[in-house]
């Protein structure tokens, strides 16, 4: 079984546990309802005799007991696959309790055959409604085949009309459908949605929807196209390990990331991946935009007046501050599925990337906290006033690179 396959199976189980959880605060208020309404109907009627009383007292803390360890068994997270049969199986055994005893006298004479044959199908499909939020097709079959042979079975009472239990069965059987149906909706949209939140926490809402609708290119290879790369990395991050235990660390990274991350997604980018410290992101995937350049740029302020929010927070407590270069490059890059058949990952490659890598380690040398290429100034400017900080020699390219920063 695949990685995700078993998230998608413990996200099932998750929220079939907190179905059945749910199903047992309905049951409970179902059956002291009904309980309720019983007692007082007999009270009226004058019917309440010793021996309805003392089966109701040895009845009641049964059912009450039942419910409390169905209550204890769905509160916490651990899946017990078992519970869904029992309280089907339980839940009938009641419904047929019900029945057998509103056949008795003096209950006979207020609720005749042919009343009761549409009370107990009525009751049988709400019942069996529960099973659509437990995504389980077997407890659905298994539900049916309880509550349809126990509507045959009241079918042999002489007393029970035939057509009463001609039209109830085939209506109870065609409610199972209609479950199934609802079960198998709820189910694929439970799945949808889950599957593009944990999407969307790395790659922008256009490619998503990309893949949603099946226009994404799943096998390897991938498409040219112009794009802007933003390399973002801590400084003296080798020397901040050193001083710190790898919970703190953690807990420092986790804490830098969510903010970057935020604003890198507000501005249209896609973190295409973490590099220890360091972050990847691109503007201009799955297509490019021309206003790539100036999101990315755009991105970069706001990463670095959030470190400077979170360096104050910090600061104020006793913790260490953190000081972050970040690169830009625009240029052509390949977009695409690259791995094996067995796990590929969406990401850019190029010359470009190389490039943004090799400026962000530039912002040292030059004492910038921003550090971009001509290819992204010319393309920003006049939105943003730009400062040449020197043509620079990169490892890999023949001649220098101007680079900038902003003003």
């Amino acid at each position: 079984m695949s990685a995700q396959t078993r998230e998608i199976e413990t996200a099932l189980q998750t929220n079939e546990i907190r179905a059945e959880h749910q199903i047992n605060v309905f049951r409970a208020v179902l059956f002291i309802g009904s309980f309720c309404m019983d007692i007082g109907n007999a009270w009226l009627r004058e019917v309440l005799s010793t021996q309805y009383l003392t089966i109701s007292a040895i009845t009641l803390p049964v059912v009450i007991i039942y419910l409390v360890l169905i209550h204890q068994f769905t509160k916490g997270s651990r899946y017990h696959a078992w519970i869904k049969y029992l309280t089907i199986s339980c839940d009938y055994l009641m419904l047929a309790a019900i029945y057998t005893e509103m056949q008795q006298s003096p209950f006979d004479q207020i609720f005749p055959v042919i009343i009761m044959i549409p009370l107990l199908t009525t009751f049988a499909i709400l019942l069996n409604t529960l099973n659509a939020f437990r995504h389980s097709t077997p407890a659905l079959v298994y539900s049916t085949t309880l509550g349809g042979s126990l509507i045959a079975l009241s079918g042999l009472d002489s007393a029970v009309p035939f057509e009463a239990v001609l039209w109830s069965l085939p209506s109870f059987l065609a409610s199972a459908w209609l479950i199934h149906w609802i079960s198998s909706n709820l189910k694929a949209a439970f799945l949808k949605i889950r599957r593009r939140e944990t999407l969307t926490r790395f790659l922008p809402r256009d490619l998503v929807d990309m893949i949603d609708a099946g226009t994404l290119q799943i096998e390897g290879g991938g498409t040219e196209l112009k794009a802007t790369i933003l390399f973002a990395d801590i400084r003296n991050f080798t020397s901040l390990s050193a001083r710190h235990t790898p919970t703190e660390i953690l807990t420092v990274l986790n804490e830098y990331f969510t903010a970057m991350a935020a604003i890198i997604f507000e501005c249209g980018g896609m973190i295409d991946k973490y590099i220890g410290d360091a972050i990847m992101a691109v503007f201009g995937i799955p297509e490019s935009r021309a206003d790539d350049s100036r999101r990315a740029i755009e991105a970069a302020r706001k990463m670095q007046s959030a470190l400077a929010d979170l360096n104050t927070r910090w600061q104020a407590v006793g913790k260490e501050t953190l000081q972050m270069g970040i690169a830009l490059h625009t240029g052509i890059v390949v977009a695409g599925n690259i791995g094996s058949p067995q796990r590929m990952d969406y990401t850019v490659i190029g010359d470009t990337v190389n490039v943004t890598a090799r400026l962000e380690g530039l912002n040292k040398l030059y004492q910038t906290d921003i550090l971009f290429s001509e290819n992204t100034m010319a393309e920003i400017s006049p939105d943003f006033a730009c400062r040449l900080v020197a043509k620079a020699e990169i490892r890999g390219k023949t001649e220098a690179v101007r680079v900038y920063t902003l003003v």
